[in-house]
């Protein structure tokens, strides 16, 4: 048995049928119900799954429809942005200072 929590073990086997081809974008993933049976967990904790694929783009939830893949994942993008002295990293800007910049 793996170590990873629960949810983190639903979210990469769904993301595993993403990547591998088994689940296409536009198709619908199995319903919280399907998925408490198959991996034997509370709807709590198959939605936390659900929620963080929905965060990263995988899949889109329509309220009374189901889960769906998508055809485009975020990505967050990481950036250098030069500010006097030093350099600003990161998607939500978190101060990174590796290094001066050079003096003009």
């Amino acid at each position: 048995m793996s170590g990873k929590p629960k949810y983190i073990q639903i979210e990469d086997s769904i993301l595993n049928q993403i990547k591998g081809g088994n689940l296409r974008p536009g198709d619908q993933i199995p319903t919280e119900a399907e998925l408490c049976d198959t991996f034997m967990v509370s709807r709590m904790t198959v939605n936390k799954a659900i929620q963080s694929l929905a965060s990263k783009g995988y899949i889109n939830r329509v309220a009374g429809k189901g889960s769906f893949v998508t055809n485009v994942h975020i990505q967050k993008p990481i950036v250098q942005i030069p500010v006097p002295g030093w350099w600003i990293t990161g998607y939500t800007g978190e101060a990174n200072c590796p290094k001066p910049l050079p003096r003009p």
